[in-house]
């Protein structure tokens, strides 16, 4: 896929989170994707729920670390005017294009959702582009357009080593982006932001996401993050694979989708594939059975405690199949994510 595709869905998110949200959202994450327009693929996140207790539980072993992702994002905030932490909730629908043989265009478009007015969307707008937005009315809505390749390159510091980590790692990601961003009230307390023919798509009377993905987000409620996607044929090749039997199983995968979520002292990850017939998902199954099989005991037998953690997540791995669909679930213990992140 194109750095450019995940570039623009990156700028996306990161764009959106410079509008101003104070409240909780009452409304379900599912409500807020059944809005999208037509879509390969959705993703809903709680934001709120990620950055007060996922992120804190998740590092507790590691408060520096904890507080740099923090610090982090008051630098980004500070450059660019955009808070990654004030959503509360979020909606993502991408469609994809198929480009060439090895090529997948993305196009996103965001729903966040959250109290504002009429006056700081514009001035969200205002702020972001240094006045260099244009709008255009669509559906009885003002949409502000202007470019986020032009947001970074404004605030980006002299001297590419007075940059951090993470800065570098986001200008990389937003590097080569031309594509224009668009921005528009949906409703009274819902922001539309994404690709310009997206929003519009949003806004209009364009067909609606499918009920087979919502389906997909429904399987675990009120988890911290949720998604579903429709799969694009020949999987493999996306990955690189010879044409063998994974690549074969591989491509036989219709259907994606998964959750994860935080409870008190253990993280929980969930992810299921459906292929075209049964038989594609038992081999699916036999190869990941047989690789937890084998390294779990290599892993475990390591000196290092986080080899041995490793360990024990391959050996916890479940894997069950119901026809033509493959199960992957995962709990990790507290105690086990704090020799993983735990300060080295």
């Amino acid at each position: 896929m194109r750095n450019k595709s995940f570039a623009f869905l990156a700028a996306a998110f990161v764009i959106g989170a410079s509008l101003v949200f104070t409240g909780g959202s009452e409304a379900r994450s599912n409500e807020l994707a059944a809005l999208l327009p037509q879509s390969d693929g959705v993703l809903v996140l709680d934001v709120r729920k990620l950055f007060d207790e996922s992120l804190p539980q998740i590092l507790s072993a590691n408060e520096p670390l904890l507080a740099k992702i923090n610090g982090e994002a008051n630098k980004i905030k500070t450059r660019t005017g955009l808070d990654l932490r004030q959503f509360d909730v979020l909606a993502l629908g991408v469609r994809t294009k198929q480009v060439d043989e090895k090529t997948l265009n993305v196009e996103p478009v965001i729903l966040a959702r959250g109290p504002y007015n009429g006056n700081s969307l514009a001035e969200a707008a205002k702020m972001a582009s240094e006045g260099k937005s244009r709008t255009e009315e669509f559906a009885g809505r003002t949409v502000y357009i202007f470019s986020a390749k032009e947001i970074v390159d404004r605030n980006r510091p002299l001297g590419a080593g007075s940059q951090s980590v993470f800065e570098k790692m986001f200008d990389k990601v937003l590097n080569g982006l031309s594509d224009e961003v668009a921005l528009a009230a949906y409703d009274s307390n819902t922001v539309a932001l994404g690709s310009l023919g997206r929003v519009k798509e949003l806004l209009g009377n364009s067909p609606r996401i499918e009920n087979r993905l919502l389906e997909m987000l429904g399987r675990k409620q009120n988890a911290v993050a949720s998604f579903g996607m429709v799969v694009p044929d020949g999987l493999s090749r996306y990955f690189e694979l010879e044409e063998d039997e994974l690549g074969e199983s591989l491509n036989s995968v219709r259907e994606v989708n998964g959750t994860l979520d935080t409870l008190p002292g253990r993280t929980m990850l969930s992810i299921a594939a459906r292929t075209v017939d049964a038989k594609q998902a038992e081999n699916l199954e036999i190869m990941l059975s047989g690789f937890r099989g084998l390294f779990a005991g290599i892993l475990k037998q390591q000196k290092g405690e986080d080899k041995k953690v490793y360990g024990r997540m391959l050996e916890n791995l479940s894997v069950d199949r119901n026809e033509t669909e493959l199960t992957v679930s995962l709990e990790i213990p507290q105690g086990d994510l704090d020799i993983i992140v735990g300060k080295k």
